[in-house]
């Protein structure tokens, strides 16, 4: 077979092909479906751990917009988010209480 014809491998072979050809090696990668499915789990994973970065950035960002100190670790500035949005309900709740108490006074 000459060496640029291309190369049909069994069904059982999942292992990479090389192909030599006049221009340099060519690899050819004969994948599983299992390898597809674990490469396409490792890509979503990542798309995730990236939209938590983001999001938490933007958060830590807010939080030091608020006066809020938001350095530290992930886990630091969602422990302050907490913490700031409880102390914002607490607010919150104590102008609506104040609130009500003027509309009830004569």
């Amino acid at each position: 077979m000459p060496a640029s014809q291309n190369f049909s491998p069994s069904p059982s072979d999942t292992k990479k092909l090389i192909e030599i050809r006049p221009k340099g090696i060519l690899l050819h990668s004969h994948t599983s479906p299992l390898d597809h499915k674990r490469k396409r789990h490792a890509q979503t994973q990542k798309h995730q751990r990236d939209r938590m970065k983001a999001a938490l950035e933007v958060l830590a960002n807010t939080l030091e917009a608020q006066g809020v100190g938001a350095t530290g670790t992930r886990a630091e500035v969602v422990e302050l988010a907490v913490e700031y949005i409880l102390e914002l309900q607490r607010e919150l709740e104590g102008l609506r209480d104040r609130d009500s108490d003027r509309s009830e006074s004569p």
